[in-house]
């Protein structure tokens, strides 16, 4: 594994808080909570983030960014359950433009961020239930792993209110549908060969292109910055100009497919 990528999609914004879920390997693991997304993203100017800021009551901008398992809190290296835990050692975002200290760790409301990501289950409006479990879910089985072999750890946040790539998710749905516990099939263990490679990378440019037909379609064009209000998206473009973080997104969709055929006694062969 080149580098272990965390994916977050925002798909409710509210007045106080907003909610995602969370993504590895294009599985998805649980929710998150954030504060007030202000539409803010890493590509705007300093200034105007600063701006738009309300300290400690703001969603990081969406972008790209790397991730550090390697710089002790300060504040939660004080707090005995990190402290036994991590050692105070929490994951943190690094470089988030006209932010500092951005975290992911546990909570149950808006009012536990302070401008940080908490994981866990979105069960109640503006709620995380499960939150210590998820949150040492993600250590254990992602993030300490990865920082034990000195892999790179990134992080991929966008806000997804409207039409996307990924599936359709409302916030806190019916009590029958949180009861729902996804249930993948593991393919962990499998292997792709690399006669495969050309393969994948077809099936991730497919993947774009039925995506941006669609969108198309719906009368949406090309814009530098997303504007839901205009349909404009920065992704409708040629697969080959897609930024890379893109375009991992597209192979992971194409990797879990092969993998899951290959999982299942399916042969891929080549006429």
């Amino acid at each position: 594994m080149e580098k272990l990528e965390l994916v977050i999609r925002r798909f409710a914004a509210k007045a106080d808080y907003t909610i995602g879920d969370l993504y590895i390997n294009n599985q998805r693991i649980c929710n998150t909570l954030e504060r007030t997304d202000r539409g803010l993203d890493s590509s705007m100017p300093l200034d105007e983030l600063r701006r738009r800021k309300v300290a400690g009551k703001t969603a990081v901008p969406t972008g790209t960014y790397e991730i550090t398992m390697n710089r002790k809190s300060p504040k939660f290296s004080q707090k005995p359950y990190y402290k036994e835990f991590c050692g105070g050692y929490l994951p943190r975002l690094l470089r988030v433009p006209a932010f500092e200290g951005v975290l992911i760790h546990r909570g149950n409301w808006e009012d536990d961020t302070e401008g940080c990501l908490l994981v866990g289950d979105n069960t109640t409006p503006g709620g995380l239930a499960q939150s210590k479990l998820r949150w040492e879910k993600l250590m254990t089985q992602y993030l300490l792993p990865a920082k034990a072999l000195g892999i790179p750890i990134y992080i991929r946040i966008y806000s997804d209110y409207e039409v996307n790539k990924n599936p359709k998710i409302s916030e806190a749905p019916s009590t029958k549908a949180n009861s729902y516990t996804p249930q993948p099939i593991d393919t962990s263990d499998i292997q792709l060969p690399k006669e495969l490679n050309p393969l994948l990378e077809a099936m991730a440019k497919n993947v774009h292109e039925i995506w941006a037909q669609e969108r198309m379609n719906q009368g949406w064009s090309y814009g530098q910055q997303r504007d839901d209000a205009q349909k404009l998206h920065p992704c409708l473009v040629a697969y080959e100009d897609l930024p890379e973080a893109e375009k991992v997104y597209d192979r992971n969709t194409s990797v879990e497919t092969l993998k899951l055929i290959l999982k299942l006694g399916f042969k891929i062969t080549k006429k």
